[in-house]
C-alpha cells in the first residue's frame, strides 16, 4: 500500500511549535551572551574616580571656560591679595586671563602681562626681581583643568558622598596646595602657580615665637581632601580642604585652608586681549 507523504494538520502544528521553541532559545542565548545587542551596554554603574576623570577630561577638551575662586582660612588670617577672590578665563590655545582685586594678568606659554589698577600693561620682569614674580599673584597661571589632571592622579579613595565625589590626599602631595604669605608679593596659591619653589616647600609664615611643627612627611599638612561636583557629566565645582599644623609660642595648633573653584561658561567664554598685551605675549 502506497504511503501518503502529504503532512497532516498535526504534523504542521508540531513543526511550528518546534520552530518557535528553537527561536525562543536562540533569543535567550543572545540576550545572555550579547547584552549590547539589546541596548544594555553598561550593566554596572561607573566607578567614582572614572566619573571625575571623565568630567575633568571634558573640561580640558573644551575650547574655553571661566572660573571663580574663593579662599577661606580658619582661624582667619590676612593673606593679602593672595586670599582674595579671583576670576579667571582659559582658552585651549594656552591663553589665560585672571583678575584678582586690583591686579589683572594675562599669561601664555612662558610670557606674562600684568596691570595694576590705574597702571599700564607690562611684563612683570620689567618691574620686579625674579624671586618676587616666581610666586604669589605675579606667578604663571595654571588653569583648573591642567591642575586637576595632576591632583586627580594623587587623590586616593574617591567615593560619592552627599551629591559630590570626595577623595583624600597624602600630606606630602597636598603641600603644593598650601597658600603661603601675607603680603602682596608673597604666597603661592596652587590654582595660580601650581607648585612651590623648593625654598618654600614645607614652610608656613613664621610668627613671633613660633613656626611650623610639620608632620613626619616634612609637609605642614596633616590632612587633606578634595571634593568634585559633576553635573550632566561635566565638572561644575571643586574644593580643596587642608588641615595645617603649626606652633605658636610653643603651643601646637591647627589651621584649615579651604579653596573653592566654580567652573562656568564652558564653550562660551571670550577673552578680549588688548593690543598692548598682544605685543608683550608675542
Amino acid at each position: 500500500m502506497k504511503q501518503n507523504c502529504v503532512p497532516t494538520l498535526d504534523d504542521r502544528r508540531f513543526a511550528r511549535v518546534g520552530a518557535t521553541n528553537w527561536l525562543f532559545k536562540l533569543c535567550l542565548i543572545l540576550f545572555a551572551c550579547f547584552p549590547c545587542c539589546f541596548g544594555q551596554t553598561n550593566l554596572s554603574p561607573a566607578e567614582p574616580r572614572d566619573v571625575v576623570s571623565t568630567a575633568i577630561q571634558k573640561l580640558a577638551a573644551a575650547p574655553n571656560y571661566s572660573w571663580h575662586q574663593t579662599f577661606e582660612e580658619s582661624p582667619a588670617s590676612n593673606r593679602g591679595l593672595i586670599g582674595r577672590p579671583l576670576d579667571g578665563k582659559a582658552q585651549s590655545d594656552g591663553l589665560v586671563w585672571t583678575s584678582q582685586d586690583t591686579l589683572e594678568k594675562f599669561t601664555k606659554d612662558q610670557k606674562r602681562a600684568v596691570k595694576e589698577q590705574g597702571g599700564k600693561w607690562q611684563a612683570p620682569e620689567e618691574r620686579f626681581p625674579a624671586r618676587v614674580i616666581s610666586t604669589g599673584p605675579y606667578a604663571f597661571v595654571i588653569p583648573p583643568a591642567s591642575q586637576l589632571t595632576k591632583i586627580l592622579f594623587m587623590v586616593q579613595n574617591v567615593q560619592e558622598s552627599n551629591g559630590c565625589y570626595v577623595g583624600d590626599l597624602q600630606p606630602a602631595d597636598a603641600k603644593m596646595l598650601v597658600i603661603y604669605g601675607g603680603t602682596r608679593g608673597g604666597g603661592v596659591p596652587a590654582t595660580q602657580s601650581g607648585s612651590l619653589p623648593a625654598s618654600r616647600e614645607g614652610q608656613l609664615p613664621i610668627r613671633r615665637g613660633g613656626g611650623v611643627s610639620g608632620t613626619q612627611s616634612g609637609s605642614p599638612v596633616s590632612a587633606a581632601s578634595v571634593s568634585f561636583w559633576v553635573k550632566d557629566g561635566a565638572l561644575s565645582k571643586y574644593c580643596t580642604k587642608l588641615t595645617l599644623l603649626y606652633t605658636d609660642n610653643g603651643n601646637q595648633t591647627e589651621r584649615t585652608q579651604t579653596t573653592t573653584v566654580e567652573i562656568k561658561d564652558v564653550g562660551t567664554t571670550k577673552i578680549d586681549v588688548p593690543d598692548e598685551v598682544k605685543k608683550i605675549l608675542e
